[in-house]
């Protein structure tokens, strides 16, 4: 009896834990925590691992933009060393990138082949979530490259060389061009697609003996300004009286064309159209005139004296700074050339004397980098693999030294005030056609796809920067440079520009 109620007992006992077992077996609510405990790790890491790659993403963007500036940078300063250019680099690319946010700059490099210029750059970034699976930062690696552009360049410096220009202004302006043939050339000995030329300018512009000789100069007197010079005896030139003179002898300076011809590149191809060499001619021995240089061997009226050929034979001019070059004293016009000491020398060559006459010096900037005579030195406009540009700065206003004698003013290309050849003998009304013609020169040279820039040097006058402004191609490419510093940037901002930079990857 008593086994048999143990055994029952115990079968009873076994019955009860099957079916505890079986019933939570059955339990589905058991299986939902124990999956969900399973499943929440996973479901965390994917959710750090979106996280931190997004801002893998933002930190990746700003270090691509920051790089791609600092290529650019890299690009446009050839003429560095390799280890000048490496920190030039860093601190640009420092400057663009924000290190107060997510991602720490680390490794910088740089190489250069050909005309490809390549950066690459690292940032590392601290994670918030992928350390769990054992990654505590990223190291995100970006790189850029930059092409210089192939194509040629022709630039031509249009530099006010007037006697506002002397002292400090002079040599501020001659190191502020040399910094741009530096940019523009790069290392030395290094060979690019690339012309220079110089018109230094004042009252005048000096073109240069050599050109006499080129078939567009007026030889022979025929043109109806050179026969109302002087009262020329029969055959006889402006070049004869150069040649009578003992101590003196043409130049190169030039005066401006009759009338529309100034403010044009037309070739020469009448008589009217030829390029008359520059004669001051000697004035009333009478006080009040500032180029009396001979005696005048005649009687008669301010013009009768004036235009008597007769007291330049075989006469010597004894003053130093009188004689019939007075008004133009600049250097002769660089043309067109890939020679870099060329350039260099004129540059370093410059001076600073005489008055202001922009459109002077516009015009035979604008004949320089054409294509057609006078000079031929420049690319055909159609020539696509050829961009042309060209800077124009003054320190001042157009001007003209008026005088209260007869012939109103001292000599210029323009001759005397009382000879109209602007149109006017009223010294403001000529300072307005001078603001004039250097509009319409800006907008003809525009016009022929030559890209200007403009620069205004310790100038407070309105009139001048708003002349200057409106000269430019665009407004971003008119500079004002109050000090010799600023002029410097200004020049070196001009050779960044035309660079012509892009990045191709």
């Amino acid at each position: 009896m008593t086994r048999k109620r143990l055994s029952e007992a115990c079968m009873t006992t076994a019955g009860r834990g099957r079916n505890f077992l079986s019933r939570f077996a059955s339990n589905t609510r058991g299986n939902v925590a124990m999956i969900f405990g399973v499943s929440l790790l996973p479901i965390m890491i994917s959710v750090g691992v979106a996280v931190d790659l997004s801002r893998s993403l933002v930190v990746r963007e700003r270090l691509s933009q920051a790089i791609d500036a600092a290529a650019l940078a890299a690009g446009a300063s050839p003429g560095m060393t390799t280890a000048a250019k490496t920190t030039y680099v860093k601190n640009y690319l420092m400057a663009n990138y924000d290190t107060s946010q997510i991602g720490t700059l680390g490794s910088l490099s740089i190489s250069e082949v050909a005309s490809v210029v390549t950066v690459s750059a690292t940032a590392t970034m601290n994670t918030v979530f992928l350390g769990i699976i054992g990654y505590s930062n990223l190291t995100l690696n970006v790189s850029t490259q930059v092409t210089r552009n192939t194509s040629g360049l022709e630039f031509v410096m249009v530099l006010d060389n007037t006697g506002s220009m002397s002292g400090s202004k002079i040599a501020d302006l001659k190191t502020a061009a040399n910094k741009l043939v530096d940019v523009l050339y790069g290392a030395p000995g290094s060979t690019s697609p690339l012309k220079i030329g110089l018109v230094p300018f004042s009252a005048a512009v000096n073109i240069g003996t050599a050109a006499r000789a080129e078939g567009w100069m007026d030889e022979f007197g025929d043109a109806a300004l050179a026969k109302s010079k002087m009262n020329y005896t029969p055959g006889q030139t402006v070049w004869d009286l150069y040649g009578a003179i003992p101590n003196r002898a043409w130049d190169g300076c030039v005066e401006a064309r009759q009338q529309p011809y100034d403010t044009t590149d037309d070739p020469s191809v009448s008589a009217d159209t030829l390029f008359q060499p520059y004669f001051a001619p000697d004035e009333n021995s009478a006080s009040g005139y500032a180029n009396d240089y001979l005696v005048d061997g005649i009687t008669g009226t301010t013009q009768v004296r004036q235009k008597y050929v007769g007291k330049y034979n075989g006469t010597s001019v004894s003053s130093g700074s009188r004689g019939p070059l007075r008004g133009c004293t600049v250097d002769p016009v660089t043309r067109l050339t890939n020679d870099r000491s060329t350039i260099t020398n004129a540059i370093n060559a410059m001076g600073a004397s005489g008055y202001t006459h922009i459109p002077v010096g516009l015009v035979w900037g604008w004949r320089l980098i054409s294509p057609d005579a006078p000079f031929t030195e420049g690319v055909a406009y159609t020539d696509a693999t050829w961009k042309k540009a060209l800077v124009i700065l003054t320190d001042g206003e157009n001007t003209i030294n008026s005088k209260s004698n007869d012939n109103k003013s001292n000599y210029s290309a323009y001759g005397h005030l009382v000879d109209g050849r602007l149109g006017t003998t009223s010294a403001a009304a000529f300072r307005d056609q001078l603001n004039s013609n250097t509009s319409l020169l800006c907008k003809r040279i525009k016009a022929e796809g030559i890209r200007v820039y403009s620069i205004t040097f310790n100038v407070s006058s309105s009139t001048v920067t708003n002349l200057m402004k409106g000269c430019a191609s665009e407004p971003g490419l008119y500079f004002n440079s109050p000090t010799g510093a600023q002029l410097t940037a200004a020049f070196e901002a001009i050779a960044q520009d035309l660079n012509n930079l892009r990045i191709s990857k």
